[in-house]
């Protein structure tokens, strides 16, 4: 359900502090659901990516030491294990405990197993790259045919809000990313908060249309080993109240958490510059 989360961090915003007592009945069928989702495992790959573009915009070269600098204040705030400690703190508040049931039950089961494997298989971050190629290729491959399997993605990302979320996501950690780029005053081409946002809504639809044909990618990768029969029984799990209302619930906590992380990334980043100038 979470699929792949990578490429990108967002925008600051505090976490409200007034968030109801956490559910102790909750807690432990939540850490059941991470472990059998495999929720940790989709999390991976951030502190990678963010440190090896921050490096090379600032150096042109990815092997940069400032790279391993930048790396370690990323493992900091966006590290698996880091990023599933704060969703949780989250959802053992905000998540219900009959949409945690169903999830478990379904990744418990031998087709839930086998959706997940598959998943799983297509969420390493090493193979970013070859996802987006060879699913592109896939998706193109099923167009041409006109396969009913189009529809069956269209109804998944919907079911899951993970085209929906995947652009704000991508939005605000274009914004992040700007603003970490430009964060030096001395750089004669720093661009202003307002500046910034202009830029990133002036190109909004090609950034969601980018997202939309990346999510279509993935899911013609991922999905691949299925029958139409089977992903269409996937989809239709997912398009439950239970399962729509988990996902729906995972992914804004995890919007959540990565807008305080990048806050907090943002501050340490800048620390940094300020320490390489004096």
């Amino acid at each position: 359900m979470l699929r792949r989360i990578a490429g990108s961090f967002v925008v600051l915003v505090v976490l409200a502090l007034s968030a109801p007592a956490a559910r102790a009945d909750i807690d432990a069928k939540l850490k059941q659901y991470f472990e059998i989702a495999k929720v940790e495992v989709f999390l991976n790959g951030l502190p990678e990516i963010i440190a090896t573009e921050l490096g090379k915009s600032r150096s042109g070269d990815s092997s940069d030491t400032s790279v391993e600098a930048v790396q370690k204040i990323a493992e900091k705030h966006f590290s698996s294990a880091v990023l599933t400690r704060d969703l949780h703190k989250i959802l053992v508040r905000t998540a219900e405990e009959s949409d945690i049931d169903q999830s478990i039950a379904f990744y418990q089961s031998q087709f839930g197993k086998r959706v997940l494997a598959y998943e799983i298989a297509g969420a390493d971050p090493a193979l970013r790259e070859t996802v987006e190629a060879e699913g592109k290729e896939i998706f193109a491959e099923l167009t041409e045919q006109g396969s009913p399997r189009l529809a069956l993605f269209d109804r998944f990302h919907k079911a899951t809000g993970l085209d929906e979320w995947s652009t704000a996501f991508t939005m605000n950690m274009a914004y992040v990313l700007l603003a970490a780029i430009y964060a030096d005053p001395d750089n004669p081409n720093a661009l202003s908060h307002e500046q910034i946002l202009a830029l990133i809504n002036a190109n909004a639809d090609k950034i969601k249309a980018d997202v939309t044909a990346s999510q279509d990618a993935e899911s013609a990768y991922f999905y691949r080993e299925l029958s139409d029969r089977d992903l269409e029984l996937y989809v239709v799990e997912m398009e439950t109240e239970g399962a729509r209302e988990l996902s729906r619930t995972v992914l804004s906590a995890l919007r959540s958490v990565l807008l305080v992380r990048s806050r907090a990334f943002g501050e340490e980043y800048r620390e940094l510059l300020k320490q390489r100038k004096s």
